[in-house]
């Protein structure tokens, strides 16, 4: 993720979700492919903020010569297979909309819905501290690099770290560790000390 420039009236908060890949249709909609499987976000807020990767800013107002934001709000979107077909309040053409072919598509963290109790937004989860067992004792596991959903639940990839002993040196070694989100793994979520509970058994 980068490190974003905050520009005149651009919230700080701003969580990448996706990437604009083409036009759709004639009257200019939006092609959107999410970086999650958890589509909920971009189905349901109203406003958000794109920016080109390519171009910095160069505008007067922008000390820190970021990037430029702009800021859309969306009056429709749906789900198309594994893509999100969003239409943006501003009279855009099909042509319009192809120039923005390459956008990353932003949300400020402080406009998500309010999760209902036990259920998280994926984007929280990640970078969390996973906690399980050697045997009998509490330990951690590794940090939530990413999540999917398998079709039954949602699974947490979590990427551990160790440090073997390879030709009489030290090297780092990380593997990935397949946990499922479901109740009867995760013992609790604590988000604000961005932690994670489980019952699960490492080797």
């Amino acid at each position: 993720m980068p490190n974003y420039s905050e520009s005149l009236n651009t919230p700080s908060d701003l969580v990448d979700l996706g990437r604009i890949v083409s036009s759709y249709g004639v009257n200019g909609s939006l092609k959107i492919y999410p970086y999650s499987e958890d589509k909920s976000i971009l189905l349901n807020i109203h406003d958000c903020w794109i920016f080109n990767n390519k171009s910095k800013s160069c505008a007067i107002n922008d000390v820190n010569s970021g990037f430029i934001f702009h800021h859309y709000s969306i009056v429709s979107a749906k789900t198309h297979g594994r893509f999100i077909i969003a239409r943006f309040s501003e009279d855009l053409s099909r042509e319009d909309a192809n120039a923005l072919r390459g956008y990353t598509v932003c949300v400020s963290r402080s406009l998500f819905p309010a999760a209902n109790d036990d259920e998280y937004y994926w984007i929280d989860l990640i970078g969390c501290m996973v906690h399980g067992y050697l045997g009998e004792i509490p330990c951690s596991i590794g940090v939530v690099s990413n999540i999917f959903d398998n079709g039954a639940h949602p699974v947490l990839i979590v990427t551990s770290e160790s440090i073997i002993q390879k030709n009489h040196k030290n090297k780092l070694n990380t593997k990935d560790i397949l946990i499922p989100f479901v109740k009867s793994h995760i013992i609790s979520v604590n988000l604000a000390d961005r932690c994670i509970f489980t019952d699960w058994q490492i080797d």
